[in-house]
Parts: structure tokens; C-alpha cells; sequence
């Protein structure tokens, strides 16, 4: 997914998640999000998510290499990038630009004990 101009969306610009319920999607590999540009989203602006059949979040692997790189996020809430369940991941030069609008920490950030808002959130991830 690249180059591509995104503003205004109530929820996540991009997100990455497999759909159980409707069976609508499977977990990801071999993705490139790259040089695209987000502006003004409450929502997280770039989602990679997984969680297990019992709700939680699952473990590294259920999305294999992903790349996130050279992408612009302005004016959006933290985090700016938020990944959990991945393995091979690289995050690299993306530029974000991030406001104070949301209070509080997303559930799934809540799930795992963080209670700070930051930048790229990483959870159960591998290199």
C-alpha cells in the first residue's frame, strides 16, 4: 500500500486485522505500507492488530513481515503507528506529527498495562 493521501476517516486510516467473527480476512504477510500520507484522524492513524479467539492480544507471528516506512502522519492522535502480533517488523522513517486530543489509552494498549499515550506502540512484536 503506497502512496496514498488519507484525511479525515473516524477511525484507523489503515488497519491490518484479520476479521474472525464474518471470517472476512485472515492475518497479513509480506506487506508494505509505505509513503503515504494521513492527516486530521481521531482514530489510530496506522493499525497492524491481532487478537486470539479468547480475546486477547495474540503472539508475534500471526503477521509476518511487515514494513512500515516513509510515511506522514500530521495532525492525528497518539500513537501514530500502533503493531502487535508481529514478526519481522520494521518501522523505519516515518514522520509523525501528532496532537493531544486523545485522553485516553486505547483498549488494547490498556490490555497489556500501558497507561501512556507514545508515538509507535509495539506489543508482543519480534524484529
Amino acid at each position: 500500500m503506497s502512496g496514498n493521501r488519507i484525511e479525515g476517516c473516524e477511525m484507523s486510516a489503515i488497519l491490518v486485522a484479520p476479521e474472525y467473527w464474518w471470517l472476512e480476512a485472515g492475518s497479513s504477510s509480506d506487506l508494505t505500507i509505505n509513503h503515504n500520507t494521513i492527516t486530521a484522524c481521531p482514530g489510530i492513524p496506522i493499525g497492524i492488530e491481532a487478537t486470539a479467539g479468547n480475546g486477547d492480544i495474540a503472539p508475534a507471528g500471526a503477521h509476518q513481515n511487515i514494513s512500515l516506512t516513509g510515511n506522514e502522519v500530521k495532525n492525528c492522535s497518539a500513537p501514530g503507528i500502533f503493531v502487535c502480533s508481529t514478526r519481522d517488523l520494521r518501522i523505519d522513517n516515518n514522520a509523525l506529527e501528532l496532537n493531544d486530543v486523545r485522553k485516553s489509552v486505547p483498549d488494547l494498549m490498556r490490555r497489556v498495562g500501558m497507561r501512556e499515550l507514545t508515538p509507535v506502540v509495539r506489543i508482543h512484536c519480534e524484529p
